[in-house]
């Protein structure tokens, strides 16, 4: 490789080899205070992401400037003919992620970030280019070569990493290091800080274990086929060595999602391999044996935590809810409970207060206890209900014992208009959110009340989605029945838990089907060149991980979003795979 040519591969190297490591504190604020279903203090900790995005924006900048800068020394325009024709989809994609930025519905949080997501427009941005750079650059085997050294140091850095997390020697835990990735004057004022994940659970700096699902089928598949072709002996030690580290931290870190993306890669690589795969039945054999004893020996360890989340996962039962919602957003507080639905009202004039009571529109009669701190009615059915009488900012409130806990709502803020009286002392709209899947809220672990009620938000945000980063404040956060449901602790999502739906409500619908589009094009191209076919060169080898990579990455995006901490490497590794497939077509 000449020496002036090197240059082009570092923002490639840099995002493969380090960008994933990145770890420093940052203290934000969400901007989520204001809304009533947050706390007013919208203070966050952050570790994982910020500092990753910053680093990740300024090296996409770095690109965008120097592909203009090669293509201009470049004669003619052949090359950008074909970028345009091989990248149209993802540039279709690009530009309705441009359009939902413009009409954002909040624009602070589409330009700068989100908490836990991180992926403003200057990100969106980056992806592309980053894809479109790795494909220009990419222009020969020692530059993949190059490039799969670089995901061997990233690889064996976080395997180490995720190793002795999984040992229990967390170092991210250890003083020594927090003070490297903290100032002293954040540590003096909080102390050490507890992570939130148990002993023993591997999540390298990927901000989440699930996360190790997207990232270990990036890399694994680079590692074991540069241990095939290898090209010296150490190196291939380390490969095969970083390999082991990178799925005994995929174990360990419990992730129910890394299991589907390993089953996903390995389900393609049988299939594309299968001529090689009945000829070497005992090698295949023999390596699906190992792999799954490691991963009954790591389970065992754990009591078999693992294969009850699996099973758990794949249990699909319906749920019927007693209390199936409140809606404070008609006149009064509409209660659906069970097979019926009632409205309760509080007239209030002056110092004096009633309970108005109704079920389908007939009022039921109400009694009260000689203090008046109780009102009851009794339903059709004959079950009574309660209403307590309560005190909000010397405001007259009243509360609903249903379902476990205590409902209270006041109408005295904003006159004739009821509200919701909410953990952190806030008032809000209570709402039933529409549901694409009523009563599978459970549904893996919770990712059912999130899917079920994002799905419902695609048609008004079809065509150019909410915007960048702004599914918190897009989402039904204020369906506090079914929230509260899922986490007694009433959680905020801040993402949708699936890669798909992130894109089409925040990007809109069409831009999820360009970038579908964009991969199966590639998808195809990688059927064509690797399907049931003998590798003779290293970069068929490379160009089959890399396909590989990929699929594991949309596998895991069934259960994980899109997040800082991996999708720079799988755009990196789209680029990269079309190069090598571009390569392999000009050869023959």
């Amino acid at each position: 490789m000449k020496q002036k040519k090197i240059w082009r591969l570092l923002p490639l190297q840099f995002i493969v080899a380090l960008l994933p490591l990145i770890t420093y504190y940052y203290r934000g604020n969400s901007g989520y205070g204001s809304y009533g279903w947050h706390s007013s203090d919208d203070t966050y900790h952050d570790f994982f992401l910020h500092y990753k995005m910053i680093c990740f924006i300024v090296i996409a900048a770095v690109m965008l400037v120097a592909a203009f800068f090669i293509q201009k020394k470049k004669k003619g325009n052949a090359k950008w003919k074909k970028l345009l024709i091989s990248f149209a989809p993802l540039l279709v994609y690009l530009f309705f992620v441009i359009l939902s930025t413009a009409f954002s519905k909040n624009h602070a949080l589409s330009f700068l970030g989100a908490m836990e997501q991180q992926e403003p427009f200057p990100v969106l941005l980056g992806y592309v280019v980053t894809a479109v750079y790795a494909w220009l650059v990419i222009e020969k085997e020692e530059d993949m070569q190059s490039l799969a050294d670089a995901a061997l140091l990233g690889g064996a850095a976080m395997a180490l990493l995720g190793v002795l997390q999984a040992a229990g020697k967390d170092p991210l835990a250890k003083e020594w290091v927090q003070r490297l990735i903290a100032d002293d004057a954040i540590l003096e004022q909080y102390g050490l800080f507890v992570l939130r994940f148990p002993k023993g659970q591997a999540y390298g700096t990927l901000f989440n274990p699930n996360y190790v699902g997207s990232y270990v089928p990036l890399y694994a598949p680079l590692l074991i086929f540069g241990a095939i072709m290898g090209k010296s002996l150490w190196k291939r030690i380390a490969c095969i060595a970083s390999a082991i580290g990178l799925v005994v931290m995929l174990f360990a870190s419990q992730s129910r999602t890394g299991m589907i993306s390993l089953a996903a890669v390995i389900v393609v690589l049988v299939v594309f391999s299968a001529p090689y795969v009945l000829r070497y039945w005992y090698a295949v054999t023999g390596a699906v044996v190992l792999l799954a004893g490691g991963f009954l020996l790591f389970d065992w360890q754990q009591d078999f935590l693992m294969m009850g989340r699996l099973k758990e996962m794949f249990e699909i039962q319906k749920e019927d809810y007693v209390l199936k919602g409140i809606d404070t957003t008609g006149n009064g507080v509409r209660v659906v409970y069970k097979d019926t639905e009632f409205t309760v009202q509080m007239p209030v004039t002056g110092e004096d207060f009633a309970y108005v009571v109704t079920e389908n529109g007939e009022s039921l009669s109400v009694t009260y206890s000689e203090d008046r701190a109780w009102g009851y009615a009794t339903l059709k059915s004959g079950e009574e209900i309660s209403i307590q009488t309560a005190i909000y900012e010397d405001y007259y409130a009243f509360g609903l014992p249903l379902d476990n806990r205590t409902w209270y709502f006041t109408n005295q803020i904003e006159r004739g208009n009821y509200k919701f009286i909410t953990d952190t002392g806030k008032i809000d709209e209570c709402q039933m959110a529409a549901n694409a899947l009523p009563g599978y809220e459970a549904l893996a672990d919770a990712r059912g009340y999130v899917w079920g009620r994002t799905i419902p938000l695609f048609k008004k945000h079809f065509f150019i989605g909410s915007g960048p980063d702004t599914f918190a404040v897009t989402f039904p956060q204020n369906d506090y029945v079914a929230r509260y449901r899922v986490s007694p602790e009433g959680i905020i999502y801040t993402r949708p838990h699936n890669l798909y739906l992130q894109m089409a409500l925040q990007t809109g619908v069409i831009s999820l089907a360009a970038f579908l589009v964009f991969y199966i094009m590639y998808a195809l191209e990688c059927c064509k060149l690797y399907f049931a076919r003998k590798f003779s060169r290293g970069i068929e080898w490379m160009g089959f991980a890399i396909f590989l990579g990929t699929v594991g990455f949309l596998a895991a995006g069934l259960a994980n979003d899109s997040l800082i901490v991996v999708s720079p490497v799988f755009y990196l590794m789209l680029g990269a795979g079309k190069a090598v497939n571009q390569m392999q077509r000009e050869r023959k």
